[in-house]
């Protein structure tokens, strides 16, 4: 065991002492509604992230320098914190890697179209935000991701190494540093080090204000070379190469860059220079200098040239932006405003050679201009709008499953796949999905005759299942928290979101059964404790927010272990009062709908069958299963296993009838009645408790018939 771990060390190191790439990947730019990337280097393309929907669109320079925008594509996460560019998942092509906390794990969207592949869970809760490494041709990028401080422990920064799409057994991570603050919530890769893997740069939030933090990154640590402290709660930064970090490198041969600091509605600009003086490897930290701009800054950006200039936009009434020579020495010295033609400014976006883009409301629509530089002039060359990215079917109209969807309790989605046509049907047979299609003749003709196509899907597919009932349904099928990785596990709270009165104890159990499942959990955003034999009961006291979430260990070997399927975050908040408040009870239901008035009366939803948010679950099962109905983001997702249901015959008499039976504790099942197996109507009375199992009597008249059934 430890050759083979001196062996995989040494190979490491030659890799990347083999390796001399001179540019790290393109860096995020974040704003609070999108993450926009200048495109491959050496490209003038756009890649427009809307964080909102989870959804990307893409601009390719056209006619006139225009931009020609693509359609958008869904990356399967929403409410995005943070994505990274570079060759994740292929060392040929040019792939995304995106996060949010709740989601929990990381997911690599292929810009192709191509299939996704699975997600990479990092090992730690919460990863906000990545930055990503090349570490040279032909090899795929290494990406770092920063997690949220929870308690008094430090936040961390986890190197997942390019071996480890999905993680392999021995190796899950590259490394992990502790020496990071608290919530890193900007990150950014500097540069790639001749020798060593490179350095990157994040704002973290910290006691006294925002720290900007520089680290190394060698094959194996991530280690802390210094930091910008005193930096306002709300700090932002860029960085760049200056006219001492070209000369550091070109005369010297050792690597150097500098780093501005801002708070949006501060007057101050902060520089700090990274730089391996002496070339001796070894990385540290130099401030430059605090500038007073005379303006409030909103964004600043560097536009690389021969000598680097800023373009700052200002957030004070007049707005506007500026454009300015600097060095890395000595103040930046104005050159003139930048003309934004009524354009309200919200990020530049440096392309190769000079050249930037402006992005900006202009009467009521985003909209963009290029600006050309020639000589030390500036002209606008191309101006349009950029389309909204709007929110898509997640990645498919056709899912391959290993068992017969909605009948068999194991069935999981094994494939999406996008098809052009609209599919009137969908056969599995020897490794192939026989589709009959009808082709779409646009908004005139509409649809034409049935065409036949074949689809390659994987070998455990058994079942297919044409999916285009509405533009929501896939991703009710395939929420976020499962398409990217079917094992990933989930929690349940045995008690709703809500006010009770008096103390409680709440329970939270994995939704699935599996290996080794673990539950984790945390209070009032304190730190993550663990149950290794779930469930994990807790006492309520107080008004109390606990989030949670569930994993599966496969291997485990001393402290080497990995996990499969880290489900998303999960979390729920409960209001307590002292008996004879007036706050209703959680058990009352003075309606008989189902819905306890605590709930009703938290929430303002009294409708059990409707859906409030649009995530395709009734607010029922939002009640029972403890998730929040206003939001599309939490809900019950998908739990494989089928509800344990039993039919007990009564006394064979003319009046009675036969009770169905089903496990009270599982409180995402609802049950429904139908008269034509059509229109089923969800159940909300005549449901009685009855020890653990909740008990509805069945009429037992001949009409009207009526069917029943139990479905999450």
């Amino acid at each position: 065991m430890k050759l083979h771990l001196l062996l995989l060390f040494l190979l490491f190191t030659a890799l990347a002492q083999a390796q001399r790439p001179a540019n790290a990947p393109p860096a995020a730019n974040i704003s609070r509604d999108r993450i926009i990337f200048s495109g491959a280097p050496g490209t003038n393309d756009l890649l427009i992230i809307n964080r909102s929907s989870g959804t990307f669109i893409t601009g390719t320079p056209g006619v006139g320098n225009a931009f020609d925008w693509s359609e958008a594509t869904n990356l399967g996460v929403s409410s995005i914190d943070s994505a990274a560019l570079a060759h994740f998942i292929d060392a040929g092509a040019w792939s995304l890697a995106v996060t949010n906390a709740s989601f929990n794990r990381v997911q690599y969207v292929p810009l192709d179209g191509s299939e996704p592949p699975a997600s990479v869970d990092p090992i730690a809760p919460e990863p906000v935000t990545l930055a990503a490494f090349d570490t040279g041709p032909g090899q795929t990028s290494t990406f770092v991701a920063g997690f949220k401080k929870a308690g008094p422990t430090a936040a961390t920064l986890i190197a997942i190494h390019p071996g480890g799409f999905p993680p392999t057994i021995f190796f899950p991570d590259l490394w992990s540093s502790d020496e990071v603050g608290a919530n890193p919530r900007q990150s950014r890769p500097l540069y790639l080090h001749p020798v060593y893997n490179g350095a990157m740069a994040c704002i973290t939030d910290a006691v006294g204000g925002s720290q900007l933090q520089f680290f190394q990154l060698t094959i194996n640590a991530g280690t802390l070379r210094g930091s910008l402290t005193g930096l306002p709660a709300n700090a932002e930064f860029t960085a760049g190469q200056f006219d001492q970090d070209l000369e550091d490198i070109t005369v010297n041969s050792f690597r150097s860059t500098t780093s501005l600091a801002w708070s949006p509605t501060d007057n101050f600009l902060r520089a700090a220079r990274l730089t391996d003086a002496n070339n001796s490897g070894t990385l540290h930290v130099v401030s430059v200098g605090s500038y007073n701009m005379g303006r409030p800054i909103k964004s600043v950006r560097i536009i690389e040239e021969t000598a680097s200039r800023l373009v700052i936009a200002w957030a004070d009434a007049a707005g506007g932006a500026s454009l300015y020579d600097y060095d890395g020495r000595v103040a930046p010295v104005l050159v003139g405003p930048v003309d934004l033609d009524g354009m309200d400014l919200d990020d530049v976006i440096p392309l190769p050679g000079g050249d930037f883009i402006l992005i900006g409301d202009r009467n009521g629509s985003l909209a963009y201009d290029r600006i050309h530089r020639s000589g030390n002039s500036y002209t606008r060359i191309a101006t349009g709008s950029i389309p909204t990215a709007p929110a898509k079917p997640l990645y498919s109209n056709i899912i391959a499953f290993n068992g017969e969807p909605f009948v068999s309790p194991n069935a999981k989605p094994v494939a999406r796949k996008r098809v052009p046509d609209w599919t009137t049907n969908a056969a599995y047979a020897a490794g192939n999905i026989t589709l009959s299609s009808l082709l779409d003749g646009g908004t005139t003709a509409g649809l034409g005759n049935a065409q036949p196509a074949m689809l390659a899907v994987p070998g455990t597919t058994t079942h297919a299942l044409p999916n285009q009932i509405d533009s929501a349904t896939s991703i009710t099928l395939l929420d976020a928290a499962n398409v990217a990785n079917q094992t990933a596990a989930d929690v349940i709270f045995s008690h709703p979101s809500g006010s009770y009165q008096g103390p409680l104890t709440i329970q939270i159990k994995p939704a699935q059964s599996g290996i080794g499942p673990i539950v984790y959990y945390q209070l009032d955003g304190g730190e993550w404790n663990y149950v290794p034999s779930p469930p994990a009961r807790i006492e309520i006291t107080s008004n109390t927010t606990v989030r949670a979430y569930a994993t599966h260990i496969v291997f485990s070997f001393g402290n080497i272990f990995t996990t499969t399927g880290q489900g998303p975050i999960r979390s729920a908040t409960y209001t307590t009062a002292t008996p004879g408040s007036p706050q209703v009870a959680a058990n009352t239901d003075a309606n008989s709908n189902g819905l306890s008035d605590a709930w009703e009366q938290l929430t303002g939803i009294t409708d059990p069958g409707g859906d409030t948010d649009g995530d395709g679950f009734l607010n029922l099962q939002e009640h029972n299963f403890g998730t929040d109905p206003g939001s599309s983001s939490s809900n019950p997702g998908i739990v494989a296993q089928a509800p344990n249901l039993n039919v007990v015959n009564t006394l064979p008499t003319a009046s009675s009838s036969a009770e169905l039976r089903w496990d009270a504790s599982d409180t995402a099942v609802v049950l429904e009645s139908s008269n034509d197996m059509q229109i089923w109507t969800v159940v909300t009375t005549g449901i009685v408790r009855s020890g653990g199992d909740n008990v509805f009597s069945m009429p037992t008249k001949l009409a009207p018939r009526s069917f029943y059934r139990l479905r999450r």
